[in-house]
Formats: structure tokens, sequence, C-alpha cells
């Protein structure tokens, strides 16, 4: 459809209607020459540490950057969907070239039926903690929260699991149920979950505090798999990311797990199935596992919770794509396809200490924040050219 024929769609109605639960916003969104139908555009930069800030103040927090919104469509319309997860969070070290998990990627397009409510999650991208020297016996007090999007917590020095992005059919946004923490979502047929997932893009492994290179490094979150963290499994599409004991948790459907209390490892990152938590054991704090990605159209078969949606609504996601962000060494979500992207902004890209990280120059991460702290992922709906009105 020719910018003419959009202009002529665009006056009458709003396209579609958003809504954000945790704030009580909401809010008509419409296809425009202006916009270039695009209609949905969240997620960005890094959030505050600051819970009051997280929780919607002046630094971006939940609402703003990161959270969940409602899209019910005023009108059947298909739209290009971009969805990345968000960066694991890391601890800057004096040695060491480990770095956090980038989040995953995942792109399609997907039909949005008229009056039906399709739940939007962007991922929070992982903490970040001091040196905080109180003693092993102390160290589990220092267990951080998870992440929105369902990272998993890091311990003491490491970081959190970044945590998954995605779109969720027929569905509003539950949040606060169980999960690994603050602003979780619950795994309810009431709120996004396995069984309702379009797209999804998994969240980085949180990086672990260690001197010996990559025995800290979280893993890329996926993907159709998340990448492996040092002892520490990524999510795949039928199970989460297996742990190394040691107090650590191994990754589950929806969640990363949280690392282990007796050390300095960073949280498993959220997705389809998160990635593991990484443990302490000897001189290694290993980072976490990168959680899943998901697709309908590529992943789902008979068996799969989600099934149903595929078998009711055949067209409803097509063209996907998938990819996995890097493994333990440089593992921050960049490609050079994403970096040209202009709905990029550097979304996803892990923690890593400052000084310690070359490529961060190289791969545009000057000026879009500190080191330590993981990116928040993020969500772009385009309307299609064709389709409007359908």
């Amino acid at each position: 459809m020719s910018n003419v024929e959009r202009t002529k769609t665009q006056n009458v109605q709003p396209i579609a209607h958003v809504l954000n639960e945790d704030l009580a916003q909401s809010y008509d969104v419409f296809n425009t020459d202006q916009n270039r139908g695009r209609i949905f555009a969240k997620g960005f930069g890094q959030t505050s540490r600051s819970l009051v800030a997280d929780m919607g103040g002046a630094n971006g927090g939940q609402g703003v950057n990161f959270g969940g919104w409602v899209i019910v469509p005023n009108q059947t319309f298909d739209a290009n969907v971009k969805v990345w997860g968000a960066g694991g969070g890391s601890r800057g070290h004096d040695t060491g070239n480990a770095y956090a998990g980038g989040g995953g990627f995942s792109s399609g397009l997907v039909r949005f039926y008229k009056d039906i409510p399709y739940a939007v999650m962007v991922g929070q991208g992982g903490d970040h903690t001091t040196h905080r020297h109180s003693g092993t016996a102390q160290r589990g007090v220092h267990r951080l929260a998870g992440t929105f999007g369902n990272g998993g917590g890091g311990a003491h020095h490491g970081g959190n699991g970044g945590g998954m992005s995605g779109i969720f059919f027929n569905t509003f946004i539950n949040n606060g149920g169980p999960g690994s923490g603050h602003g979780a979502v619950g795994s309810t047929f009431r709120g996004p979950n396995r069984s309702n997932a379009l797209i999804i893009a998994g969240g980085g492994g949180g990086q672990g505090h260690h001197s010996q290179g990559h025995h800290g490094g979280g893993g890329g979150g996926g993907g159709t798999t998340g990448n492996n963290g040092h002892n520490a499994g990524g999510g795949s599409q039928t199970g989460g990311g297996g742990n190394w004991a040691y107090g650590s948790q191994a990754g589950y459907g929806f969640h990363g797990g949280h690392a282990g209390d007796a050390g300095d490892s960073g949280g498993g990152g959220g997705g389809y199935y998160g990635g593991a938590g990484g443990a302490h054991h000897s001189s290694h704090h290993n980072g976490g596992g990168g959680g899943s990605g998901h697709l309908l159209d590529l992943h789902a078969t008979s068996g799969y919770a989600n099934f149903w949606i595929k078998q009711r609504y055949p067209d409803i996601v097509r063209n996907g794509s998938t990819s996995t962000a890097p493994g333990v060494y440089n593992n921050h979500n960049v490609y050079p396809g994403y970096h040209s992207d202009s709905d990029w902004m550097g979304a996803g890209l892990g923690g890593g200490s400052a000084g310690q990280d070359p490529g961060q120059q190289t791969f545009g991460r000057t000026g879009l924040g500190n080191y330590h702290t993981g990116h928040n992922g993020r969500v772009v709906i385009t309307v299609a050219d064709s389709n409007v009105n359908k």
C-alpha cells in the first residue's frame, strides 16, 4: 500500500488501542504517513537501580523503557514485528574479559485480529551489584531479585539475567505473579506464558564475578536455543538450561534460574525456556545461561502448549526468523544487520566491565550507557503495507 493509500485509511478510526495496566494509562494509535505505520516502539536504554525509578520514574523504568502493554486492534491487520530480548547484567572486575550475555532477536509478520487482546512484554536489562564484602555466610542475602521478563537473580557480585521480550495472544499482562522477583510475569493462563506465545526473544545470562575470563561469562539469549554460560546451560524449545548444582537453579518454563547463593555468579536469562543460573565452586563464579526465543510458525508442533493457536489461526505468524546472541566471549547482541537497523537503538546489549571490552567501541556501545547494567529489550510493531483493513 502506498503512502497515499495509507493516508486514506488512517483518519477515520485508530487502528488499535494500547493500554498499560501497571501505570493505568491508555491511548489510541493510528496508521499514518508520519509514523510510516510504526504503531508501537517500546524499550530503550538502561534501568535505574532505584526501585522507585524502576516503577516508572523519571529515569525510565517499568512502563517507560521496559514492562508490559496490551494492544487491542480496532480492525484486523498484519504487522512486521521485531523483538529484542534484554541483556544480562554484569559487575566489572579488576581483571578478566567476560561479559554478560546479550539478548536474542526474533522477527516475523504477525496478524492482529480485531478485538482480541495481544500482550506485549519488553524485557528489563539485568542489574549489576556493587562490591559488598560481608563474608561468604552473608552472600545469600545479596542475591538480586529477578528482572521483568523473568530473568533469574544473580548473587553477590554477579548480575541478573536479562528478561525476555515477546508478544502473546488473547491475554492481558498479569504482572507480579509467581516468578523470579520484581515484576515477574506469572505462569498462568491469564497472563503471558508458553500456551499463548506468538513470538519471543530470550534474555541474556548475567555475568559472574571472576578474574579468569570466560568462567564468568553469561550466555547469549535465543534464538531457537540460548547459548550456555560457563557450566550453566541455555534454554531450548523443550526444556530449561541445566545447572551445575552448588545452590544454583536450572532454567524452567518461562523463567531463568537464580544463581547459587554461595558465590558471585550470574542469573539465567528469561525465555520460552529460561537459562540456568550460574554456580560458585572452587574459584569458579559462573555466568548464567541465555533463555530461548520462540516463533509460533517455526517451532510450535503437535504437543506444544501453543499449538492450538497455529491450528485455529494458521496465518497468525509468518516469515519468522530468530537469532541467538553470541556465546561466552564477546557476547553482546550486535550483529551488523542489527546494528544498522534503525529500530535497534542499542536494545539487548549485555553488560561488561569498562576498559575490558574494546569491541564495545567497534560495536557502537559508546554513548549507550554505562558498561555494567544490561540494556532493556525492545519491541517494534509496524503495520504492513498490505492487508490493512483486512
